[in-house]
């Protein structure tokens, strides 16, 4: 007498991991949008700049509104202010396999990011683009992509711990 009940072992993995991809997506594109705000907070600002200069034997002064860059800067342990946009804008993710499992990383392609993330000491040499003699540069962590994780991982256990419904 046949069996009744029929093996769909291959079918259940494939839906099993569509349903992880889906999830690890939506917990990277969480963790990218906290990032994004974290990282949002306004540090420039605008202002009246001054100069003046010497033209046909007089003194002129020149006052136009421009573009202040590090009006707001922020504090060590703080994620950094938005000073252009091009961190902001640089944060993406992507979805790759490893082991057989989707893999979610967030994360940005600009040099400053990994500097601002961890903080970097080291000895320059030039200032400006000018020769000087070398001195002690250090700058304090301004974590921000860590942050965002950690405060997504309420989000991230709700989402990876729901019931699959097939």
């Amino acid at each position: 007498m046949p069996s009744p009940l029929q093996w769909n072992g291959a079918v259940f993995l494939a839906k099993l991991k569509a349903e992880l991809r889906r999830r690890v997506f939506a917990c990277s594109i969480a963790v990218m949008n906290h990032a994004k705000v974290l990282i949002g907070i306004e540090g420039a600002g605008s202002a009246i700049k001054a100069h003046s200069y010497w033209y046909g034997g007089r003194k002129r002064k020149v006052r136009k509104q421009g573009r202040v860059y590090g009006q707001s800067v922020s504090s060590p342990g703080e994620p950094p202010r938005k000073q252009t946009g091009n961190l902001q804008r640089s944060v993406a993710f992507e979805i790759t396999e490893k082991a057989g499992s989707p893999v979610g990383r967030v994360g940005t392609n600009v040099p400053y990011g990994k500097t601002l993330e961890k903080g970097y000491s080291g000895i320059r040499t030039s200032a400006w683009g000018k020769p000087t003699a070398p001195y002690t540069w250090t700058l304090l962590a301004r974590p921000w992509l860590r942050r965002a994780l950690k405060e997504m991982s309420g989000f991230i256990k709700a989402v990876m711990s729901r019931p699959i419904r097939f």
